[in-house]
């Protein structure tokens, strides 16, 4: 679930639950063997600039986002801490993570962590409520993208004469 691209090409993160439970692995893009890379759970990954860290979204059900530092192994969260209301609803720029996250009342907003100065900062309000949310943003963080659904309908269909 959840394929990204590394920021070269070369390889496929994708999320899996094959040794159990979710973690990230990667493939390369022209096709091949699997290795897992996260050991502390993983269900969306997105490489970094550079290519020496990973981000991602630890679960479905507890989105915080963690990183793993492809040198040496080691996992931990970002910091300051980074927890989602969806493992969907952010996206890494060259410098940092663009979120929405729910703020007080029904609304939610767009947020911003430097990953440099380790802040976040509040970028919008949204004023639209989310039942789901995916976000997607240019690499220099200047562009963002995200889901609105405008309505919901639902329709009552009767059937006569059902035997």
């Amino acid at each position: 679930m959840n394929p990204t691209w590394s920021r070269d090409g070369q390889w496929l993160y994708f999320a899996s639950s094959r040794s159990g439970q979710w973690q990230i692995w990667k493939m390369p893009s022209s096709g091949g063997a699997a290795v897992q890379l996260t050991h502390q759970g993983g269900f969306v990954g997105y490489e970094s600039a550079d290519g020496k860290h990973l981000y991602c979204a630890k679960t479905a059900s507890e989105p915080d986002i963690w990183v793993l530092n492809r040198e040496d192994g080691t996992e931990g969260p970002v910091s300051p801490s980074v927890h989602l209301d969806q493992s969907t609803a952010w996206s890494l720029t060259d410098h940092g993570i663009l979120f929405i996250q729910k703020s007080s009342g029904s609304h939610a907003g767009l947020r911003y962590l430097d990953l440099a100065k380790g802040r976040i900062s509040d970028l919008t309000v949204l004023p639209e409520q989310f039942w789901r949310a995916w976000v997607s943003s240019s690499r220099n963080g200047r562009i963002a993208l995200y889901e609105r659904i405008d309505s919901r309908t639902s329709n009552v269909v009767v059937v006569d004469n059902f035997r």
